[in-house]
């Protein structure tokens, strides 16, 4: 039996697009005396790595395949799976044979179709899952082939120190103190932990203890409430009192107000004016 012609038409799909994965084989066989094929027949379709000898990368057996006057179609893949890993680049050749013979005629080279040559860059992919080894934009790295972004796993890297946290300057990530920084403006109500604050005696710190801090350093201080001090309340500059009438009882014992133009203290029940002022 002898090839008179083979037309292979190769509709392979992209594993992409989620699409069948099959290939659709047409052509024409006679046999040694030149007498087309008829009536069903079993073809067994083979690739190989190489045009002669060389190894089956992929075989598949179709029974009662139907020939008129030699012309047959077949889809392959239907029982052997027929996918990517199939086409892995390199050249591969189509042979035939039929009812168990060996094959037909010599080997045909497996060539792309115009769309499956255009395929090979994909220009837009949705859905399903893209598996590859690294991702690149514009030939930049995007993420590398261990799944970091950006080819580095900067966060990973850094070595801070014992409550120091990962922080961004200017794009790069670096290691600094567990601070906050807290605009008393922004303060309403309740209260900030002390480590939250830096201490100190400079201008831009908060004195504790026995660290003190001038009306320069400071500023103004004006409260619409009580102010407590646990120690001297020592001024340089001017003490502005209330004249408001509040009650004078056992709460505000030793309180003083400038009220009727007079410089008052309360001894816990009433009010009184202080001597000499």
């Amino acid at each position: 039996m002898r090839l008179s012609l083979v037309l292979a038409l190769l509709a392979l799909a992209s594993t992409a697009t989620a699409a069948p994965t099959q290939v659709t084989h047409q052509g024409r066989l006679m046999d040694s005396s030149g007498v087309p094929l008829d009536g069903p027949h079993t073809l067994d379709v083979t690739l190989y790595d190489a045009q002669t000898d060389g190894n089956q990368v992929w075989t598949e057996s179709l029974a009662d395949v139907a020939f008129d006057e030699g012309y047959f179609s077949a889809v392959l893949g239907q029982t052997t799976a027929l996918d990517s890993s199939v086409f892995t680049g390199g050249t591969l050749y189509l042979g035939l044979s039929v009812d168990g013979g060996g094959d037909v005629g010599d080997r045909i080279a497996v060539l792309s179709v115009p769309y499956a040559i255009s395929a090979d860059t994909s220009t837009n992919v949705s859905g399903g899952v893209v598996d590859a080894s690294e991702i690149r934009v514009n030939g930049n790295l995007v993420i590398d082939d261990s799944g970091i972004v950006g080819g580095s796993d900067t966060l990973s890297e850094l070595a801070c120190s014992d409550g120091q946290v990962a922080k961004q300057s200017s794009g790069v990530w670096g290691c600094a103190d567990d601070a906050i920084n807290t605009d008393a403006s922004a303060l309403s109500s309740g209260t900030v932990p002390l480590a939250q604050l830096p201490v100190g005696t400079s201008d831009s710190t908060v004195a504790v203890g026995n660290h003190t801090h001038s009306a320069a350093d400071v500023g103004a201080l004006s409260a619409s409430g009580d102010v407590s001090v646990d120690g001297n309340l020592t001024a340089t500059g001017l003490i502005t009192l209330s004249g408001a009438d509040v009650a004078c009882d056992t709460s505000a014992a030793g309180s003083l107000r400038w009220f009727s133009d007079e410089l008052q203290v309360c001894n816990g029940s009433a009010w009184s004016a202080v001597g000499g002022a």
